[in-house]
């Protein structure tokens, strides 16, 4: 939907999200008294509001049906009904799985670990973000669940594939629900319904399934009939669809392009990048010993892409803001949960050796660095190995 042209599809997803939002907060207050939840989504689709919005839909629609079927109690069945939800079904399930797919193959979704996860204890990740650095550490293997996801799309546009392309699904679906239930990533409610939309997907095909897979015996031949009665229309309705795919695609693809170019642009606006230790520090021509019950000397500074992080000698730590000036060799730090710290340094490097001077709140600083080397780390450096004669399992 966000890849309509002029902006319509992004205009729309926002409305109908802004709309069922309304909804969800509104049955929270009014039917099951919950107050103040957040109405922002910061990429979790598990919050309080997100089930009581299902329970609510559920309730809605069982509403509706109901209605429905009073209305139209002589209808005997609703097999065309049938036939065009589970098209929309398929197609719905072929894009998301593209758009996840996609994502994947360009290695946007996940990304590989930071300078600040290489030095943070392994007990201090969280689950999903322990998935996240071993999904991002391998791109091989990331890119190759992208490509299985987006052909399982692929085969769910056309007919004749949908049998492989929902069999194939059911499997990768089911595997994602597992890892996002294991490893609380707030995306469970979204793949328990792609999981049911591939189920219903799949319904059709289950008798020719168990005959062929446990039974082994023959299954029936699918016909697939012409949409339009004139051979032109389904000339057209075909070059249509393939001219959907196309864009869809294309567009997509440049936008994750987009994004990976920003990425690696960012790593390589920062010469200073890199995790440095801490030689000397000294404040007001006061030099400070590396001692852990001093809360006011550094330890150990890292640089990613635009943010700092300065470990003190007693373990705290300070995210910080950074801006850098390379023309000047200036950068400023503003830690984010202390506004009234700001570091505003000049910086001089040669080789592995960093000078930091400046002011810190009125007084003088010079802090002495020395870059640790990424590449030191064992994580890294060690590469893929086609002979192994003891398992570098530690």
């Amino acid at each position: 939907m966000n890849l309509l042209p002029f902006g319509a599809g992004r205009w729309i997803s926002v409305t109908v999200q802004d709309f069922w939002d309304y909804i969800g907060l509104w049955v929270a207050k009014n039917i099951f008294g919950f107050k103040d939840l957040p109405s922002w989504r910061k990429g979790s689709g598990d919050r309080t509001v997100d089930y009581i919005l299902v329970l609510a839909r559920l309730t809605i629609s069982i509403f509706l049906v109901l209605i429905w079927l009073l209305a139209d109690f002589k209808r005997k069945n609703y097999d065309k009904l049938f036939k065009y939800l589970w098209l929309y079904l398929r197609y719905f399930l072929a894009f998301t799985l593209l758009t996840y797919g996609l994502s994947k193959v360009f290695t946007n979704q996940f990304w590989e670990p930071s300078l600040y996860d290489l030095i943070k204890p392994y007990g201090d990740f969280s689950p999903m973000g322990l998935l996240w650095k071993f999904m991002g550490y391998s791109r091989t293997y990331t890119i190759f669940a992208g490509f299985c996801e987006a052909i399982t799309g692929l085969f769910l546009l056309y007919r004749p594939t949908v049998r492989l392309g929902s069999f194939i699904g059911f499997a990768i679906i089911t595997n994602i629900f597992l890892l996002n239930m294991s490893y609380d990533v707030p995306v469970k409610l979204f793949s328990f319904h792609l999981l049911l939309i591939t189920t219903i997907i799949l319904l059709p095909e289950l008798k020719n399934l168990v005959r062929f897979f446990i039974l082994n015996k023959p299954t029936t031949i699918t016909t697939f009939n012409p949409y339009f009665g004139k051979n032109k229309w389904n000339i057209l309705n075909r070059a249509f669809k393939v001219l959907i795919i196309v864009y869809f695609l294309f567009t997509y693809s440049l936008e994750q392009l987009e994004i990976k170019n920003n990425r690696n642009q960012e790593t390589s606006t920062s010469g200073l990048y890199g995790i440095y230790h801490v030689e000397g520090f000294i404040i007001n021509n006061d030099t400070l010993p590396p001692l852990t019950n001093n809360n006011n000397r550094w330890m150990d500074f890292v640089v990613e892409k635009n943010n700092g992080l300065i470990i003190m000698m007693d373990g705290q730590k300070q995210y910080s803001n950074l801006k850098m000036d390379p023309i000047r060799k200036t950068m400023v730090l503003k830690p984010y949960f202390d506004t009234t710290a700001v570091y505003n340094l000049q910086y001089r490097k040669m080789d592995r050796i960093l000078q930091l001077f400046g002011k810190f709140k009125g007084d003088s600083i010079h802090i002495d660095l020395l870059n640790k080397g990424n590449d030191d780390f064992y994580l890294l450096k060690r590469k893929f190995n086609w002979i192994n004669e003891f398992p570098m399992n530690r």
